[in-house]
């Protein structure tokens, strides 16, 4: 009895995660909204306030100062204030975390058949996208990418559920955007399709 004929396995073009690029830059700018909230937090306690008069000696700062005093409500009002803000900053310290571990938990893989995201921190979703449905590929790097020599890959395909993807940043994208592109080219080629369907 004669064997069938083995497939051979799609060749790997990329297998892994994107770079820490993108949620380096987005924790440096929460990183800084949460520094202003801690500072507002830190000038509203009462003592901070004395040291910053006390260090100006600025006539309308003083002023300014006395009359907060002189409020019957000015300490609860910045006691809720300072709680507000230490709030803003919690609530930044956990978004801060939660795109790490959303960064960890998104997976790449692209083979010469097909395109796979991996994305979910407690609950995970895989969605496949291939190559021969794939209408476009758009290479992008910002200039931050550039430095660090990485990129993006975006995706348009005639898929209804994955229409629009991305893959990165990663580092190489350049080289893997181009062995995209063969791979998608040598794909529709296989299937036969002249145009792929919308």
């Amino acid at each position: 009895m004669e064997q069938a004929a083995k497939m051979p396995a799609p060749a790997v073009l990329y297998s892994g995660r994107a770079t820490g690029i993108a949620p380096m830059v987005r924790t440096l700018k929460l990183a800084l909204w949460a520094a202003l909230w801690l500072g507002i937090y830190w000038i509203l306690g009462p003592a901070n306030r004395d040291a910053i008069v006390a260090q100006t000696g600025s006539k309308e700062v003083l002023d300014i100062t006395a009359a907060i005093d002189k409020s019957e409500y000015s300490k609860p009002a910045a006691e809720i204030g300072r709680l507000v803000m230490l709030g803003f900053a919690a609530i930044v310290g956990l978004k801060i975390a939660w795109t790490w571990a959303g960064w960890n938990a998104t997976r790449y893989l692209v083979t010469s058949e097909k395109i796979q995201f991996e994305r979910g921190v407690f609950a995970k979703t895989i969605k496949s996208i291939d190559l021969w449905r794939v209408k476009d590929l758009i290479f992008q790097r910002g200039v931050f990418e550039s430095l660090c020599g990485a990129g993006s890959i975006m995706i348009v395909a005639s898929d209804a559920t994955s229409k629009y993807s991305t893959i990165g940043p990663v580092t190489g994208a350049r080289g893997l955007y181009d062995r995209v592109v063969e791979a998608r080219d040598r794909a529709i080629k296989e299937r036969g399709v002249t145009a792929v369907e919308t």
